[in-house]
């Protein structure tokens, strides 16, 4: 039986020289996305760049309540798709220098979406409106219904 690494996550420590050398911006379909390159060598001692692509950002939980609680986490955005993703500091000993180190093990999840099986027939859900700060907006489809017609006034009374 194979094992399965689908929405697993291993980090480890950087092996070799790797350095930051640009930090910036790429705008992207009208879109502004920070990006870092990083200048590394490989196995072989051959230098290369890399570009990587700031998915989102992850922060440290100071006060865990309890274990299972993830050392870090945050949502991200991964493929286009929103992800949590929960990280644990794990020591293992490294093959090559026998040293101890330290990775982040996790997992991906999809985003918690339950709050949206409230909305309305015109898709609307107050509690979705509520945590974006926004206001319900006119759908096209209210706004191209056909109007009832005021009719003429008629000031003859029919006596």
């Amino acid at each position: 039986m194979e094992y399965d690494n689908t929405n697993r996550v291993g980090l480890f420590q950087p092996r070799g020289d790797k350095k930051i050398i640009f930090d910036g911006k790429l705008n992207v379909d009208g879109t502004d996305v920070n990006a870092l390159v990083v200048r590394a060598t490989s196995k072989d001692g051959t230098p290369y760049r890399n570009l990587y692509i700031n998915a989102g950002p992850i922060y440290a939980n100071e006060d865990k309540a309890k274990d299972t609680i993830p050392d870090i986490g945050g949502t991200v955005q991964l493929l286009g798709m929103a992800k949590r993703i929960g990280l644990y500091w794990k020591d293992y000993i490294d093959r090559v220098t026998n040293e101890t180190k330290q990775m982040l093990t996790g997992s991906l999840r999809e985003v918690n979406t339950d709050y949206l099986n409230g909305a309305n027939d015109s898709g609307r859900n107050e509690y979705r409106d509520a945590k974006n700060g926004t206001t319900p907006q006119i759908t096209e489809a209210e706004a191209t219904q056909t109007q009832p017609k005021k009719e003429d006034l008629n000031d003859e009374i029919p006596f």
